[in-house]
């Protein structure tokens, strides 16, 4: 009697109709397609609500009466809101039909948190769609369209709408495409006398989106690193030491005074210049740092416990610095 005395309320407010339906009508109109010929896609972000998606599916034609409507409502409201996504509706459905249809969206969004490594994107798409281990480990390990080994750092962050059944090549495609597109664009401003080497500039970035506290810091972590390269310095980037260490357990592990001294072609405590691949994907914020490095003299610094960056011209100056901020 609830279910009935809701239903008519729905009605009579939405639409300005009484109920008067029977049970076994109800039951049927649960079930039977509510025939339409049309199909539509309809796209539903984060914390849309109900009312406004099954309205949306009205306007489409996917609705065409007041009794689906109220029943998609009513199903939807037990069970749950729609998942963000796409849905592909095919010509007309049921209340049933769509209430089902809102826990499985066509395509699903995927956001990928700028300064993941390959591995943590892997696992953002393996929740999202469902992977198995075995295409996890696949996505992760296997760059098959790109000419760069591990192609870490090309994985451009951000939110992708992807389909659910979507191939890890065809996720890496569509990846890569816009990280070219973006890239493109910045270059074309940043870098029209050809200054910067790509591969250069996106490890360059990687360290920076690792080592920043935010935004603001960028463009003088950017230029802190461009001075030791310069001055042919090892860049010690404690960042390094984390993508040598990190496991799935914790990809980004506080580094040891210990882990300065690891055998490894990324210790740039060990080693003078670049790593040999980035260690993160960057977002578009560090790539542009990268290629804009702020003008200083410095070639220290450190985060305070406040998050506050603090820069220095040598190493004496540093250590004055550790000793009051840290």
């Amino acid at each position: 009697m609830k279910f009935l005395g809701l239903l008519k309320k729905i009605f009579t407010a939405n639409n300005g109709f009484a109920l008067a339906i029977s049970i076994s009508a109800i039951i049927y109109t649960l079930n039977i397609t509510d025939v339409k010929n049309t199909s539509a896609i309809i796209f539903i972000e984060k914390g849309s609500d109900t009312k406004t998606v099954l309205e949306r599916l009205q306007e489409q034609g996917v609705i065409k009466n007041r009794i689906t409507y109220g029943l998609a409502y009513i199903l939807t409201k037990i069970s749950g809101e729609p998942e963000a996504g796409a849905y592909y509706f095919r010509n007309g459905m049921s209340a049933l039909a769509i209430n089902n249809k809102f826990k499985d969206p066509d395509y699903k969004y995927v956001a990928i948190q700028e300064g993941w490594r390959k591995e943590q994107v892997a696992a953002a798409y393996a929740k999202a769609l469902n992977w198995d281990e075995e295409k996890e480990k696949e996505f992760a390990s296997n760059f098959p369209v790109c000419p760069v080994a591990g192609r870490e750092g090309y994985l451009l962050p951000g939110e992708y709408l992807v389909p659910k059944n979507a191939s890890a090549q065809a996720i890496l495609i569509k990846m890569e495409d816009r990280f070219s597109e973006k890239f493109s664009s910045l270059t074309k401003v940043k870098n029209s006398a050809n200054i910067f080497d790509e591969d250069q500039v996106v490890k360059i970035a990687s360290l920076i989106q690792r080592e920043a506290g935010g935004k603001s810091d960028m463009r003088l972590i950017s230029g802190v690193i461009w001075n030791r390269i310069l001055k042919e310095m090892p860049l010690q980037i404690d960042a390094t030491l984390q993508y040598v260490k990190g496991d799935e357990d914790n990809w980004w592990p506080v580094p040891k005074s210990a882990d300065k001294y690891l055998d490894s072609p990324y210790n740039l405590y060990q080693n003078k210049g670049l790593p040999p691949t980035p260690i993160s994907n960057p977002g578009l914020a560090a790539i542009e740092a990268a290629m804009n490095p702020l003008q200083t003299s410095c070639l220290f610094y450190l985060h305070d416990k406040r998050g506050n960056i603090h820069c220095s011209t040598n190493y004496k100056e540093h250590l004055s610095n550790i000793k009051r901020y840290l």
